[in-house]
């Protein structure tokens, strides 16, 4: 927790305290770490509402509540970005409609990290999150968005390859 920068400057027993609710699930806890970007620690602790819950709960919970942080485009470009199931570079970045400074909202949110120099990915836990949300209609409309995306370099091969012929 004290590698987190948030969490970090927390008291000692306001930590081990969270710790003991939250439990220590990796995500849960850099969800935490998210959520205390307009938050305190003793506020959750604080909460009679927010009694002990299991680790998928927080992590919904978490979850939520940095969401509604992020505008509808925003959120909507987040889930886009789930669809895709890999690591991403700025070319989906940029499918997807979303911004370096998007990205680093996610980052600084811990809805997304960083896997590599210049590649990020969406936690599995942030990322079926975002899709469970959707209808089945929903999620089909969007396996068909990224599907066009997959396809183009095929697509503009064969046009390639035909020449002529595919006028």
């Amino acid at each position: 927790m004290n590698n987190l920068p948030r969490l970090g400057q927390e008291i000692l027993e306001d930590k081990l305290e969270a710790y003991e609710r939250i439990g220590g699930h990796p995500k849960t806890i850099e969800l935490l770490e998210g959520w205390l970007e307009g938050h305190t620690l003793r506020q959750l602790l604080d909460d009679p509402a927010l009694g002990k819950m299991l680790s998928e709960e927080w992590e919904n919970y978490f979850l939520k509540a940095l969401l509604s942080r992020l505008t509808a485009a925003e959120q909507e470009t987040l889930t886009r970005m789930a669809i895709f199931r890999t690591r991403f570079d700025e070319k989906e970045m940029a499918y997807v409609g979303a911004s370096g400074a998007t990205l680093r909202r996610w980052l600084d949110l811990s809805l997304a990290q960083r896997e590599g120099p210049e590649l990020y990915a969406l936690h599995p836990v942030v990322r079926e999150y975002l899709l469970n949300r959707l209808s089945t209609d929903e999620r089909t409309k969007l396996h068909l968005w990224a599907a066009e995306y997959y396809a183009r370099p095929f697509v503009e091969e064969a046009k390639q390859a035909l020449g002529d012929e595919y006028k």
